[in-house]
């Protein structure tokens, strides 16, 4: 996980809590802002992001060996006209 830089990992755990914030406000609740958050509940967000990001690079890493016509395959297997989309 030491792949990424610290200022990915940080940017990553912002727009989580973020997005944690977004739905707080949408209930009525306010939370604190990312700087005044507490050591120990900054570090869990931290380490999501480092999670988070270490999915997006496996799911990229397989993603990149996909053939264009294993998946064309794949679509048509599950019912959809790919000619419409060429």
């Amino acid at each position: 996980m030491s792949e990424f830089s610290s200022e990915q990992i940080l940017t990553e755990a912002q727009v989580i809590y973020d997005a944690v914030c977004d739905s707080a406000m949408e209930n009525g609740r306010d939370l604190p802002w990312w700087s005044e958050l507490d050591e120990g509940v900054m570090q869990t967000y931290l380490e999501q992001a480092k999670r988070k990001l270490a999915r997006k690079a496996e799911a990229e890493k397989v993603l990149s060996k996909l053939k264009v016509s294993d998946v064309v395959e794949w679509l048509q297997d599950k019912g959809y006209d790919v000619n419409k989309y060429e």
